[in-house]
C-alpha cells in the first residue's frame, strides 16, 4: 500500500474494543454524535497510557468506514469549499483563550472519523459533530443528506495573533504540521513510522482519539492522542506554544508494540524536494527551484554539526548515521531568497523548517533518512526523520520524546552561524537560511517503562 492509498483508508477504533480503564472506556465508546453537555468521564495521561498498554495485548481491528454518498466522491475543490464556521470554534466564547480549535470535515481521502474530546476539570467530554458547525454553501453538499454524529476528520489550531489562519493541523493517519512566523505550511511530521524503506509495505499508525486541555498558562495548550496500528499502540501528549512566531511542541510518548517491528522511527519528518541548486535531474519546470526543504541537519552527541543536502534520486536511497546521545536533527529550508524560486503563488522561500531535540534518550541512536523518486507525480520526493527501536520486541515498552526548543538558554540557531545564511532561525517549526524525503532517529536501547520521565520537543520556525 502506498501513501495515497493509505490516506483513503484512514480509520477509527472499533467500538467492540474495551480499554483497561472503565471510565476512559465509556468516554471512548460514545458515538461521535454524543453532546458535550452533562457530566464527562475522568481522564488522565496515566490512564491513557494504561489504555494503550491494554490494547497492545489485543488483536488490531481494521476500523474501515464507508462515507455517506453525499460526501463519498467529492472533488478537491468541493472538499476545500466545506468551511468550518469560525464562531463555532472550540473556546471561541472564551475571551481569555489564546487558542481555538476548528475541525476538518470528512470527505475526499479522509474517510473515517477521529473521536475528539475536551477536558474540563479533569473530565473528558465528547465534542459532537453537527452539520450546523460547517458552511456547505459552495460545496454542492446538502447537509440534510448527512447523518448527525458523522464525526470529524481532524482539527486545526488557531492562535490569537491571527484568528483567520491556523498555526497547526492534525489530519490523516498520525500526520501533523505547523507554521512559523511566515504562516506558511510546508513539511509534515508524524507520530510514528513503522517499517519505512523496507521490502514489505510500510505501516501507517493512526491517531484515533484526541483530547484538548486548556492550561493555567494561557500561552500554551495541550493535546493528548491515542495511536493505534497492527504493530503498536501509543499514548501521546503534545504541549504547544507560540514563541516569537515559531510553534514549539513538547511531546511525550509511550509506545507498546503488539509484535516485533523491524524498523520503528520516532519523530519522523516528511518533506518534498523536486529540483534545486544541487539536483537538476527533473528540471523541466520554469521555476529554478521547487522544494519544501533543502537538507538534513544533525547535531551529534559529540557536538559536531552535519549537513546533508537533499537530491531527487532516480531510485530509493537510504542512509543511516549512528551516534551516542544525539542532540538534535531536522529538515531545513535554508535558502530564503525569492529569486531562487520565482514562485509568487506558493512562496517556497517562506517554507518552515523543523528542528527536533530528543530528550532522555541516553543511548546509542541512529538518524536514518531516505529519498524516494516520484511514483505518480514527477515533482514529488519525501524525507523523514525520527528515532527507532532496533528490532523492537513484542512485549517491550518504549518511552520517547521529541520536540522543539523549550529549555531556557537554548542557542538562537540550531547550527553554527558560520554556515550559509539562515535568517531568523530562532529555532524550531520555522524558516532558516519534489523528492520525497525523510529522516528518523532509531535508538537501540533496551525497552523502557512507559512511565519513565522522557520528553521530547520540536520547534517549527523561520
Amino acid at each position: 500500500m502506498d501513501r495515497r492509498e493509505l490516506l483513503k483508508a484512514l480509520g477509527l477504533f472499533g467500538t467492540a474494543l474495551l480499554p483497561a480503564a472503565p471510565a476512559l472506556a465509556r468516554a471512548l465508546e460514545k458515538a461521535p454524535g454524543v453532546g458535550r453537555e452533562g457530566r464527562g468521564e475522568p481522564f488522565s495521561y496515566a490512564g491513557l497510557k494504561g489504555m494503550a498498554r491494554h490494547f497492545a495485548g489485543r488483536p488490531w481491528r481494521d476500523p474501515a468506514k464507508t462515507l455517506p454518498k453525499a460526501i463519498r466522491d467529492l472533488t478537491w475543490d468541493q472538499y476545500q469549499a466545506i468551511r468550518y464556521r469560525p464562531d463555532h470554534a472550540l473556546w471561541a466564547d472564551r475571551e481569555d483563550a489564546d487558542f481555538r480549535f476548528q475541525f476538518f470535515h470528512l470527505g475526499l481521502h479522509f474517510e473515517t472519523p477521529v473521536k475528539i474530546h475536551e477536558i474540563v476539570d479533569g473530565e473528558a467530554r465528547p465534542i459532537p459533530y453537527r452539520t450546523d458547525l460547517f458552511d456547505f454553501s459552495d460545496s454542492g453538499v446538502d447537509p440534510a443528506d448527512l447523518p448527525e454524529g458523522l464525526g470529524f476528520a481532524g482539527f486545526r489550531l488557531l492562535h490569537h495573533s491571527d484568528w483567520e489562519r491556523d498555526v497547526a493541523a492534525f489530519l490523516g493517519a498520525s500526520y501533523f504540521r505547523a507554521t512559523s512566523a511566515s504562516r506558511q505550511f510546508g513539511l509534515s511530521a508524524r507520530g510514528l513510522a513503522v517499517n519505512t524503506a523496507l521490502p514489505e509495505p510500510e505501516e501507517f499508525p493512526r491517531f484515533t482519539h484526541f483530547w484538548f486541555e486548556r492550561l493555567d498558562d494561557a500561552d500554551r495548550v495541550r493535546v493528548y492522542a491515542f495511536l493505534d496500528s497492527p504493530s503498536v499502540t501509543g499514548a501521546y501528549r503534545f504541549t504547544l506554544a507560540r514563541e516569537q512566531g515559531d510553534l514549539i511542541m513538547d511531546v511525550d510518548a509511550a509506545l507498546y508494540p503488539r509484535q516485533a517491528i523491524e524498523r520503528l522511527g520516532v519523530a519522523p519528518l516528511t518533506s518534498m524536494y523536486q529540483v534545486g541548486e544541487n539536483s537538476r535531474r527533473v528540471a523541466w519546470d520554469w521555476r529554478p527551484e521547487i522544494h519544501d526543504s533543502d537538507g538534513l541537519a544533525m547535531h551529534t552527541g559529540g557536538g559536531e554539526w552535519l549537513w546533508r543536502p537533499l537530491v531527487n534520486p532516480p531510485r530509493l536511497r537510504f542512509n543511516s548515521y549512528g551516534d551516542d546521545n544525539p542532540r538534535g536533527f531536522g529538515l531545513l529550508q535554508r535558502d530564503q531568497d525569492f529569486d531562487h524560486y520565482q514562485d509568487d503563488g506558493v512562496f517556497y522561500e517562506r517554507r518552515p523548517s523543523l528542528w527536533v531535540e530528543p530528550r532522555g534518550t541516553g543511548a546509542r541512536a541512529r538518524c536514518s533518512w531516505w529519498r524516494s523518486p516520484p511514483w505518480t507525480k514527477p515533482s514529488t520526493t519525501s524525507w523523514r526523520s525520527g528515532a527507532r527501536k532496533s528490532r523492537c520486541k513484542r512485549d517491550g515498552n518504549i518511552c520517547s520524546a521529541t520536540g522543539c526548543p523549550g529549555p531556557a538558554g537554548h542557542p538562537a540557531r540550531p547550527w553554527p552561524v558560520a554556515w550559509p545564511p539562515a535568517p531568523a532561525w530562532a529555532a524550531w517549526w520555522g524558516n532558516p537560511g519534489s523528492t520525497s524525503a525523510g529522516a528518523s532517529w532509531w535508538t537501540s536501547a533496551a525497552a523502557r517503562s512507559p512511565m519513565a520521565s522522557c520528553r521530547p520537543w520540536a520547534r517549527w520556525c523561520r
